[in-house]
C-alpha cells in the first residue's frame, strides 16, 4: 500500500533521533525526571508521522521545577492543551533546539493516566508484533482513504481505542 503526507515508512533512526532528544533534555532536567519515546515511532517497524514524541516523567509536584528546566533549554508551556495530566511543551526559537530533530514533547507527573496510557500502548505493541502489524495495516488504510491530518485521525480511531482496550487488558487480541 502507498504512504501519503500523512505517515512515512518506518525509520531505523528513530530510536538514535530520540536518544539525541533524551541526552539534550536530560542536560536540563532535575533529578529524578525520566524521558520516555512514545508513539508509533517507538514502535519497530510501524509507519508513523516524521515526528519523535517524547514524554518527561517528573515526581509529583514537579511541573514547576521540570517547566523551568524545560524553558531553559529553550521550550515554552503550552498547558495541557484539553487532556488533564499532560503538559505541552513547544520549541521556542533558541537555536539548539531548532537543530535537534522534529518532535513532540510532553510531561506528566509519574503514575498520570496519560503517561500510563501512552507507555502500556507502547510496551504492548512491541510486546505483540503481530497487533504492531496489524495496527499498521489500519493506518496505511486510513492514510490511504484520508485526504487531510484530521480525516485520517478519525479514521483511524478506532483501531487505535481496540489497541488501547487490549493493552489494558479489557479486550482479547482480535
Amino acid at each position: 500500500m502507498a504512504y501519503s503526507r500523512h505517515i512515512v515508512p518506518y525509520q531505523s533512526a528513530w530510536p538514535e533521533r530520540f536518544a539525541e532528544l533524551a541526552g539534550y533534555l536530560g542536560r536540563f532536567l532535575p533529578e529524578g525526571s525520566r524521558v520516555h519515546h512514545i508513539g508509533s515511532t517507538s514502535i519497530p517497524g510501524m509507519p508513523a508521522k516524521d515526528i519523535v514524541d517524547v514524554h518527561v516523567e517528573h515526581q509529583s509536584g514537579g511541573l514547576e521545577s521540570v517547566t523551568a528546566a524545560l524553558e531553559q533549554a529553550g521550550y515554552r508551556h503550552h498547558g495541557d492543551q484539553g487532556i488533564p495530566g499532560r503538559e505541552v511543551f513547544k520549541p521556542e526559537a533558541a537555536a539548539a533546539v531548532a537543530a535537534l530533530p522534529r518532535h513532540h514533547l510532553y510531561a506528566s507527573e509519574a503514575g498520570a493516566e496519560e503517561l500510563r496510557r501512552h507507555l502500556a500502548f507502547r510496551d504492548y505493541l512491541r510486546a505483540h508484533p503481530d497487533r504492531a502489524d496489524w495496527l499498521a495495516e489500519q493506518k496505511l488504510r486510513a492514510d490511504g482513504a484520508s485526504g487531510s491530518k484530521d480525516e485520517y485521525i478519525e479514521r483511524k480511531a478506532d483501531a487505535y481505542a481496540t489497541i488501547a482496550r487490549e493493552a489494558r487488558g479489557v479486550e482479547k487480541p482480535r
